[in-house]
């Protein structure tokens, strides 16, 4: 049996994190790969111009492997660019684990990320990247109309990059959610005491096992 295809799009925006750092170094893609999945880590553009630009990559990196439809796992900000992928072309992914995803319209945090942006490529493409509602990049009413399996993986302790309130809101629009075990963000230093079970949750996610449902996690 061929193994199920499934793409890992790392976190960062205009910061120096790359694939084999989110991925690789944390032991994540080689867990996966001893599960059983075609592992594909694309790298993001380092400096994107759009979310669209990011779409556009993200397409092109799962073209370049198969023709069939992916699961995809992203974080942090990779959740942007996996969530444009998923609403402009339906049919591209067949799930989506969001893990820890980026906090949006939050001032301070904006403002940091608009201080990395402006000096490489000025104030017009900070606002479009800055730009969404609970996810940047998205509106809400995208997310409601999201026709695939979405799950997510929040930060195990309140993060202000990954906040709680962006894991409540994003339960509320979309339509086939569900939260699993939180964990710390992959590249914190605690990580690697959650790796196996992370790795373990994703993998039975992915392969429609029974995990544990989390969604009482939302409310507390």
């Amino acid at each position: 049996m061929a193994a199920t295809p499934l793409v890992l799009v790392h976190g960062g925006l205009y910061e120096d994190v790359d694939s084999a750092a989110f991925w690789g170094r944390t032991g994540i893609g080689a867990g996966l790969r001893a599960a059983g999945f075609a592992v594909h880590a694309p790298a993001r553009p380092t400096a994107p111009r759009s979310w669209e630009e990011e779409r556009d990559g993200l397409l092109m990196a799962i073209s370049s492997r198969t023709s069939d439809p992916v699961a995809v796992v992203a974080a942090s900000n990779g959740c942007s660019a996996a969530l444009r992928a998923a609403i402009d072309m339906p049919g591209v992914a067949r799930s989506l684990i969001l893990c820890w995803p980026a906090t949006a319209g939050d001032v301070a945090i904006d403002a940091s990320v608009r201080e990395r942006i402006i000096p490489v490529a000025g104030g017009a493409t900070a606002d479009r990247l800055l730009a969404g509602q609970t996810i940047r990049g998205v509106l809400d009413v995208e997310l409601e109309h999201i026709g695939i399996p979405v799950a997510i993986v929040p930060s195990e302790a309140e993060d202000p990059l990954h906040k709680r309130l962006t894991v409540q809101r994003l339960y509320r629009h979309l339509p086939q959610v569900t939260i699993l075990e939180p964990a710390p963000p992959a590249l914190r230093s605690n990580f690697r005491h959650y790796r196996a079970r992370f790795v373990a949750n994703i993998a039975a996610t992915i392969s429609g096992e029974r995990v544990v449902d989390w969604s009482d996690w939302r409310a507390e």
